[in-house]
């Protein structure tokens, strides 16, 4: 039974080790790319390279003096996954909307910002200083775009003198609009406000006017029980007088 040196070597749990201290998608693509190298010279260059890495790192957590030539720690966590909007790029005619171009800049300043800090210790580690020239220079682009697209994907007033000419222009207008439409509503606020009101004097109105009644119908028949008690007493007199009559006779 034949065994590679990949399995002795255990590469895929290797990998699956490395891959729990990557926190961005794309370092996880990049580690899925990773395959065991049978070219010794090959192998001598990225150990190299590998071994400038750890000493760098190394250096970046310990005290040091600061300036150029510092070994600063850079961080690779926190940019967006933009492998389906660079992959719009090679489309002919295909763009970017806002965010994704705001979040490509970003990563193309953090890019730039690496380039700097490693080819500035080029001379203690020449070899991550190679590799980190090939980094293109994005700074002219950057120079362009910087500060014309705001988080939220949207561009900025000041991108350019004409939008900001234009989006003045239209704040205008809808302001002009705004207040004509308030005005209206004052209006019929009023005329609603005066129309609730006569309903309501016509209610109170109303209410009086049955109140009257009610005072008017409850006198009349008070005046008529006691017209009618009247009625009785003098019925009773009149009895007792004819009774008085017959004993007398």
């Amino acid at each position: 039974m034949q065994v590679s040196s990949a399995e002795t070597l255990e590469f895929g749990p290797l990998k699956e080790l490395i891959g729990r201290y990557l926190s961005t998608a794309l370092g996880r693509r990049e580690l899925e790319k990773v395959e065991p190298m049978s070219k010794r010279r090959e192998i001598e260059i990225v150990l190299a390279e590998t071994g400038e890495a750890v000493e760098y790192l190394r250096t970046a957590t310990q005290p040091q003096t600061t300036g150029r030539g510092a070994a600063i720690r850079l961080r690779f966590d926190g940019p967006p996954d933009l492998e389906f909007s660079v992959s719009k790029l090679r489309i002919d005619g295909a763009g970017l909307d806002g965010k994704e171009i705001f979040d490509l800049t970003g990563l193309l300043d953090r890019a730039g910002d690496a380039r700097s800090v490693i080819t500035a210790v080029g001379e203690r580690y020449p070899k991550l200083a190679a590799r980190a020239e090939r980094i293109a220079d994005f700074r002219p682009v950057l120079r362009e775009i910087s500060g014309k697209v705001l988080p939220n994907g949207s561009v900025a007033d000041d991108a350019s003198v004409a939008l900001n000419r234009l989006r003045r222009d239209i704040e205008q207008q809808l302001s002009a609009r705004r207040s004509k439409r308030l005005r209206g509503l004052d209006c019929r606020w009023v005329g609603l406000a005066d129309a609730q009101a006569g309903q309501a004097n016509r209610r109170w109105d109303g209410v009086d006017q049955r109140g009257d009644h009610r005072r008017h119908a409850r006198d009349a028949e008070e005046q008529q029980h006691r017209d009618q008690v009247h009625k009785c007493r003098h019925g009773l007199h009149a009895i007792q007088d004819r009774a008085q009559d017959a004993v007398e006779a």
